[in-house]
């Protein structure tokens, strides 16, 4: 595996020696999973906060909640990157996180949600407005 720092400048150089973005190159090139597994690592590696954004929302979006996912997704991001993914998604989809969070989950549950993805004075501000 190469480090992230040189899979986006392979990524880049990429893009000036063919004109061609790698991601339209592995939707062409690949198929199924390991056509899946290959735009996850480059969204990652070009900007993980966002992707990671963009696999935040579509755990919440439609009818039902993925709450496997939703629980994977916010205690991996808990303690490295959760500010930036917050500022992401808010950035791309015009909501903030804790807002889709607090709509899209209930109880017990949604309080534990809150509380790994705010500082402490932001979760009471949160749990105290309801």
């Amino acid at each position: 595996m190469r480090s992230w720092p040189q899979l986006r400048e392979t990524f880049n150089q990429y893009q000036q020696l063919y004109y061609k973005d790698m991601t339209d190159a592995l939707r062409s090139e690949l198929s199924f999973n390991f056509r899946k597994a290959m735009l996850a690592i480059r969204a990652c590696a070009v900007d993980r906060p966002d992707y990671f954004a963009q696999r935040l929302h579509a755990a919440m979006r439609g009818l039902g909640t993925d709450e496997r996912a939703l629980t994977r997704l916010v205690v991996s991001r808990s303690e490295k990157d959760m500010v930036q993914v917050k500022q992401r998604f808010e950035a791309r989809y015009g909501r903030r996180l804790e807002q889709a969070v607090w709509s899209e989950c209930s109880g017990h549950y949604r309080r534990v949600l809150l509380a790994l993805m705010c500082d402490p004075q932001q979760y009471r501000a949160i749990i105290n407005r309801a």
